[in-house]
């Protein structure tokens, strides 16, 4: 009896170390291949960063000059001084506000009013589609006509609507503006209509919008009639909307107004248009200007950009065409008001 337990035992001992032996071994063979992929893993990512670094130190295969590591490079200061009618105009190229010190020096004169425009200088597209650079190409000459979009003011206030923008400084710039003790106003050339997703990006972006230069006056709106044409413009928020109006008539036309008066009045803008717009304005109405020239944003575009965007409004227009068929209509009748303002 105890001679056929013994046997059992031992039989049941065999096989268990039978059974568990392979396991071991399985364990101890997944163990070393783990730690072969980690060390791999290891060497890998070494290997990555020693890479990276390596780029970083290598001299760039195309020697950037000075114009092109730096747009505002050999353009001087324009300066305009004063007559007896007039007053001055200065007119300087910066990449950055963020800080700048010409800025904050001219910030400090008094009775002055801060003019920012809002697309390439306070927010910037996050695709190409939709952005100033792609508005640039769908307004050129040499622009293939396959590539116009139906309405191009009505896919822009779609794009406001649907689509994102960021900071063109970051948070950083945002909180500069921010923070800047003095009378501001945001002048853009958006249409009218297109104010509820202008504010919502400036929001998101962490701007804060002007208080109303009168804060008596909540907003006001109202038609511009210039050569038959009519367009409407609107003041809220701190924001003047002139949808596509001469600036600097523009902004003389709100503060005839409001029955404000400034001294001096700096714009930060990246159109050279604007720049000039003002700068023709401004002194004739005895006020002192100081326009800057705002070279911070990229405008190149290239094939794969424009590829982008064939394919976006491939995907706009079928959506409209499928879904949205009397507004794909009136777009069709190409007309001020198919296509709206």
């Amino acid at each position: 009896m105890n001679s056929s337990k013994t046997s059992a035992a031992a039989a049941s001992a065999a096989i268990i170390k039978t059974a568990t032996v392979p396991k071991i071994a399985e364990h101890t063979a997944r163990t070393a291949r783990s730690h072969r992929q980690r060390t791999i893993a290891t060497l890998a990512l070494s290997l990555l960063l020693a890479l990276l670094s390596a780029c970083k130190s290598m001299p760039s295969q195309h020697a950037l000059t000075a114009a092109d590591s730096n747009p505002c490079a050999g353009i001087p200061v324009v300066v305009l001084p004063a007559t007896a009618e007039r007053g001055s105009a200065t007119i300087r190229c910066i990449t950055s506000y963020t800080g700048n010190a010409d800025l904050l020096n001219t910030l400090k004169l008094d009775s002055l009013l801060l003019v920012l425009d809002i697309d390439d200088t306070l927010l910037t597209s996050d695709t190409f589609f939709g952005s100033d650079r792609w508005y640039e190409w769908q307004t050129s000459k040499d622009i293939d006509p396959d590539d116009k979009v139906r309405c191009l003011f009505d896919v822009i206030a779609l794009n406001y609507e649907a689509g994102t923008q960021r900071a063109v400084e970051g948070h950083a710039g945002a909180a500069f503006i921010s923070k800047l003790k003095v009378p501001k106003l945001l002048l853009t050339s958006r249409s009218a209509y297109a104010r509820g997703g202008t504010e919502r990006e400036l929001l998101h972006a962490k701007y804060e919008l002007p208080i109303n230069l009168m804060p008596s006056n909540h907003g006001s709106s109202w038609i511009n009639v210039r050569s038959g044409k009519t367009a409407p413009i609107s003041y809220a928020n701190g924001i003047q909307m002139v949808t596509g109006r001469d600036k600097g008539q523009s902004l003389l036309d709100l503060l005839t107004f409001l029955k404000l008066h400034y001294d001096n009045i700096v714009l930060i803008d990246d159109g050279e248009a604007n720049i000039t717009s003002l700068r023709q304005a401004l002194p004739t109405a005895g006020i002192n200007y100081y326009g800057f020239h705002y070279k911070g944003v990229d405008k190149s575009f290239g094939d794969a950009d424009k590829e982008q965007a064939r394919a976006t409004w491939g995907a706009w227009s079928g959506l409209m065409e499928e879904r949205y068929v009397k507004r794909w209509g009136r777009w069709g009748e190409r007309d001020g008001v198919g296509c709206g303002k």
